[in-house]
């Protein structure tokens, strides 16, 4: 228990047909001791813990009634082993199905595992102290914890609260209930069966005030806590308060902003630049074609008025695509060699099997609007092989 943070101790009060809900007794600890106290059904509120803000450790304490608490003792193995040893020896102690039941287990303070290291608790004789309750009712009071949201983070046995004082027994009140401890034994204290129990050992009587001053400075550590295996608390993360969930929602805001806009802005930039190399280009071209508008008409007059003077790139890539294009469609046509002239010409030596294979090549180039001329060579095996020239 730190100074910082509450301790809030709950003690599940038997049940009664007046009550629709489960009441509670509570003890509120701050800095080891007990600062607050009471019962009821709804602790946040009596308690002064805002949901919001107040984040209590919670142990819940279990009757003798509900919880069956044994000692045992462990010789020639380690602390694991003594652990693991002991619930299976509850268990197989116990006459309800083990399916039914949960148990807890941790070591007494006759060898704590605060006073030793791993290598002193080596294969040493262990007093463990187990802790048995049924799942269902276990379950029952979890439900009902949550229901006043206050989920516990600890479920130890009432009857183990109160440190030993040598061998003798120990008799104490808590709540409604009265208990009886020695250190073979934590149970409900029935008058009819104390002496058979304890037999002629030493019984000391602690005050209330004692046991509220346990409380203060109750700590799971040394207590067999139900609180692990299928009833472990599951950790939840933290809540965001609203100024967090703003910030947060803020920054996410600012990201797409700051994702969208960067390449909108760089679009403007090239979309920018682009307009002003138009501009530019078109300005430059006006003095030699006056009825240029834009680059799609610049490009077209320069290229007729280089078509016309027999030059550009156009006099040789265009009949050079046409040529191909129409090979493509006519089988069995060859070129075995492509060349081109200073004037504009292209020239080739084109070869097929026959000249009505040929003239699949050189009338539709002719209907495209060049002008070709067709040079018949001499070939051995009957092959037409023309020397042929295109210009646009």
């Amino acid at each position: 228990m730190t100074d910082d943070i509450a301790t809030l101790i709950l003690l599940p009060l038997p049940p009664s047909a007046e009550d629709s809900a489960r009441r509670f007794a509570w003890w509120k600890c701050v800095a080891g001791k007990c600062v607050q106290q009471g019962e009821g059904d709804d602790v946040r509120d009596a308690a002064g813990l805002s949901p919001e803000h107040d984040a209590p450790t919670i142990i819940l304490l279990l009757p003798a009634d509900i919880c069956v608490v044994r000692s045992h003792q462990m010789a020639d193995m380690t602390a694991p082993q003594a652990l693991v040893a002991a619930r299976m020896a509850a268990l197989d102690n116990s006459i309800t199905d083990n399916s039914d039941l949960h148990v807890g287990a941790a070591l007494t303070e006759h060898v704590a595992a605060d006073d030793a290291d791993e290598s002193a608790l080596d294969q040493r004789a262990h007093h463990v102290a187990t802790a048995i309750v049924a799942r269902a009712e276990l379950q029952a009071l979890l439900d009902d914890c949550r229901a006043m949201d206050c989920d516990p983070d600890h479920i130890v046995p009432a009857a183990l609260i109160m440190p030993l004082q040598g061998e003798a027994a120990l008799r104490f009140g808590l709540g409604p209930y009265a208990f009886l401890r020695t250190p073979d034994l934590a149970t409900e204290d029935d008058p009819a069966l104390r002496d058979m129990l304890i037999g002629e050992t030493d019984c000391i009587d602690i005050s209330d005030d004692e046991v509220v001053a346990a409380l203060g400075g109750l700590s799971a550590r040394s207590l067999p806590d139900l609180r692990q295996g299928d009833f472990a608390k599951k950790k939840e993360s933290a809540a965001m308060e609203p100024r967090q969930k703003q910030l947060l929602f803020g920054l996410v805001a600012a990201l797409i902003i700051v994702t969208l806009l960067i390449p909108t802005l760089r679009m403007w930039r090239y979309q920018s630049a682009t307009e002003t190399m138009t501009s530019e280009t078109i300005a430059k071209a006006k003095p030699l074609l006056p009825t240029v508008t834009d680059l799609n008409s610049a490009e077209q007059q320069v290229d007729a008025a280089l078509l016309a003077r027999g030059a550009g790139a156009r006099i040789f890539t265009a009949p050079t695509a046409a040529l191909f294009s129409l090979m493509q469609k006519v089988d069995n046509i060859t070129i075995r060699d492509l060349g081109y002239r200073a004037d504009g010409t292209l020239t080739a030596v084109v070869a097929a099997p026959d000249n009505a294979t040929m003239n699949q090549l050189l009338l539709p180039l002719q209907e495209q609007g060049y002008v070709i001329t067709a040079t018949q060579r001499a070939e051995a095996g009957g092959a037409s092989v023309i020397d042929l020239t295109v210009r646009g």
